[in-house]
C-alpha cells in the first residue's frame, strides 16, 4: 500500500523543540502526498479538480491544518458485496485523501510499524499477504505433526472497535495533542473505524497488539501469525490450542471485540487449514505444502478479465495492465502448484 512512499522528513530524528505537526504538514510534504494519490486515479473528477490548481489546493489544506479548523468533507456511503457478505464503504475525498497520506506517510506509520509485532501484517511495507503466507508456513513447519491449530476471526471487525481503547492506543502511538486531535478528526469521533480510510486501515492493524503480544508468549504456541482481524496459532498439543482459545477469549472481551464462532476454532494440524484463502497442508514428514484454492485461482482470473475488458472498452482511462498481472502472478505462485498457465491465459 506504501510502496511508493517518500519520507521528506525522518521524523525520528527531529528535534524535541522543533513543531513536530507543523513538520509533517509542510506545504512540500502535502504536495509529494498529493503527487501519490493521484498515481492510477488520472481518470478521475476529483483529482483532476485538485491536480489542477496541485499548489492553491494544498496551501489551503496547509492553512486549514494548521489553524485547527479543518473538517473531513462527508461523504457519501455505499455498499459491496464480497464474498456473499455486505461491507459499507465510506469513500474519502480526494483532499482528504491527501491530508491522510501525509499524515501516514511522515508521522504515523512509523509509529505503527514500530509498536505493532513482527507477526501482524497488512498495511505494512513489505508485509502483504506474501509476508504472512510465508510466516504461516515457518510456523507450521515447526510444529509437529501431531500438533494442533487455533484460528480465530473477528464479526463485524471495523465498527466493532471501541472508540475508548482506540483513543487510549493513539495517546501511545504520540504524545502530540494535535495529532490525536486530528486523527480523531480523520476517523470520525464516534464508533468503531470506517472502511475506505487510510489513518483507519493502520490503527485497524494495530488495535489487536496486545493479543498478538499475549498469544505469542503462551507455552506450547509454537508460532502465530495474524492479518488485520484474521489470526492463527501452531500449537505442540491439544492443551496447548485450547489454552490459546480461551486467552484469545479473555483478550477479545477486554478489547470489546466480539470472535466470529464460525471462524473460530481449533483443529488438528493433519487435516489441512485455510489461512488468508491458502490452503496450507500438512505432510507425514513435516513439511507443509500451500494451494490456491481453485475458487481463489477462478474469482482472481475473473477479475483480471474484467479489468482488462474495461481497459480496452475505453482507452481513455489509461489502465495499466502490469500491475494487474503482477499482482495476480505473485499471489497465484505462492502456492506450490505452478499456475503461471492461468496468468498466459487469462491476459493472453
Amino acid at each position: 500500500m506504501l510502496k511508493d512512499r517518500r519520507r521528506a522528513l525522518p521524523i525520528r530524528t527531529v528535534d524535541k523543540n522543533q513543531d513536530i505537526y507543523a513538520a509533517c504538514f509542510s506545504l512540500f510534504n502535502l504536495m509529494d502526498a498529493a503527487k501519490i494519490c493521484y498515481k492510477n486515479v488520472t481518470w478521475k473528477r476529483q483529482p483532476q479538480g485538485f491536480t489542477n490548481r496541485t499548489l492553491t489546493q494544498c496551501k489551503q489544506l496547509h492553512d486549514e491544518l494548521m489553524s485547527g479548523t479543518y473538517r473531513p468533507v462527508e461523504p457519501r456511503r455505499f455498499t459491496i458485496m464480497e464474498r456473499g457478505k455486505q461491507r459499507d464503504i465510506l469513500p474519502v475525498d480526494f483532499r482528504d485523501r491527501v491530508a491522510q497520506r501525509c499524515l501516514c506517510d511522515n508521522y504515523l506509520y512509523e509509529r505503527v510499524e514500530d509498536y505493532i509485532s513482527e507477526d501482524s501484517s497488512a498495511c505494512i511495507v513489505g508485509r502483504g499477504l506474501a509476508y504472512a503466507h510465508d510466516r504461516v508456513r515457518q510456523h507450521a513447519e515447526r510444529c509437529p505433526v501431531d500438533g494442533w491449530v487455533f484460528q480465530f476471526d473477528f464479526h463485524d471487525y471495523f465498527a466493532s472497535i471501541d472508540r475508548r481503547l482506540l483513543n487510549a492506543l493513539v495517546a501511545k502511538l504520540t504524545d502530540d495533542d494535535r495529532m490525536r486531535w486530528l486523527i480523531a478528526v480523520m476517523t470520525g469521533w464516534q464508533g468503531g473505524l470506517e472502511l475506505g480510510s487510510h489513518v483507519s486501515q493502520l490503527l485497524a492493524g494495530a488495535y489487536p497488539t496486545p493479543i498478538d503480544r499475549a498469544m505469542e508468549s503462551l507455552p506450547g504456541v509454537v508460532g502465530y501469525h495474524r492479518y488485520m482481524d484474521d489470526g492463527v496459532a501452531l500449537c505442540e498439543d491439544r492443551d496447548a490450542a485450547i489454552a490459546a482459545r480461551e486467552e484469545f477469549g479473555r483478550m477479545a472481551k477486554r478489547l470489546r471485540l466480539v470472535p466470529n464462532p464460525r471462524k473460530t476454532h481449533i483443529n488438528r494440524i493433519e487435516h489441512p487449514f485455510i489461512f488468508c484463502k491458502m490452503r496450507y497442508e500438512k505432510q507425514p514428514d513435516g513439511s507443509v505444502r500451500m494451494v490456491v484454492r481453485k475458487q481463489q485461482s477462478r474469482r482472481s482470473a475473473k477479475h483480471a478479465k474484467n479489468v482488462r475488458a474495461l481497459a480496452e472498452r475505453c482507452p481513455e482511462r489509461g489502465i495499466d495492465l502490469e500491475p494487474v498481472r503482477a499482482a495476480m502472478e505473485g499471489y497465484l505462485n505462492r502456492g506450490d502448484e505452478d499456475l503461471t498457465w492461468l496468468v498466459d491465459e487469462t491476459f493472453s
